[in-house]
């Protein structure tokens, strides 16, 4: 019974990259704001994070028999979520202070090295495996199946 539902905890981390507690968290910050269609707020959370996990509406949400809706309204969903998420959660979590003129130097730095127009900085991630905690320990288990605190580098371009 325990191996099941290990199984299905790791599944869902490796769907959506979120714990399922995460995923309620996130889900009641942002559900007010996504009424613009009829899909339940927590069906397009969960689109939106099966489309930003595996990059592509093909090999995830198409595919998912939970979540299944068509390219049109997963655009939809995706513009509407994103800006939820960068409206609500982005803001409380993600800060990254630059006056107008380092935007402007960052910005010509991508567009002329990489040609990506828009570009203020760059985050990166990874899991540093821990040994498991003896508290809310379910916060440290990662989608990749063991426990780790993830560590973020935030970078910006200046000269």
């Amino acid at each position: 019974m325990f191996a099941d539902l290990f199984i299905v905890f790791c599944r869902f981390i490796a769907m959506y990259r979120l714990n399922k507690e995460a995923f309620t968290m996130v889900l009641d910050t942002i559900k007010t704001c996504l009424h613009r269609s009829s899909i339940p707020p927590l069906i397009q959370l969960a689109a939106t994070l099966r489309f930003l996990a595996e990059g592509s509406y093909q090999r995830s949400v198409e595919n998912d028999s939970s979540i299944s809706l068509a390219r049109t309204t997963v655009s939809i969903v995706l513009t509407d979520t994103l800006n939820a998420l960068e409206r609500f959660v982005c803001r409380q979590n993600v800060k990254l202070v630059m006056d107008e003129n380092e935007k402007r130097k960052c910005k010509d730095h991508f567009y002329r090295k990489f040609k990506i127009p828009g570009i203020i900085g760059c985050i990166d991630g990874t899991h540093i495996k821990i040994i498991k905690p003896s508290i809310d320990e379910h916060l440290y288990f990662n989608r990749k199946g063991y426990f780790s605190m993830n560590a973020m580098i935030v970078s910006k371009i200046s000269k």
